[in-house]
């Protein structure tokens, strides 16, 4: 047996189900994995940094350099 991995659009899923039932197929379908609440914080912090830096490259704002950084310490 050989298993097959697709990513397969919304508007076509329901069609390609039904095919792969029709040729005698009984396809698996994964569930998307949840995200842990630690993760999702990462990401949303993660977002928000990369906008900032998006936002420098533009010219929008300034980020400190790293010395400027270091320096508060």
């Amino acid at each position: 047996m050989k298993k097959i991995i697709l990513d397969v659009p919304e508007n076509k899923f329901k069609f390609l189900m039904e095919l792969l039932i029709q040729l005698g197929i009984k396809p698996t379908v994964d569930k998307p994995e949840t995200l842990t609440p630690e993760q999702r914080q990462f990401l949303k912090e993660l977002r928000v940094s990369l906008n900032e830096v998006d936002r420098h490259l533009k010219g929008d704002i300034k980020l400190k350099t790293a010395k400027e950084f270091l320096n508060e310490f």
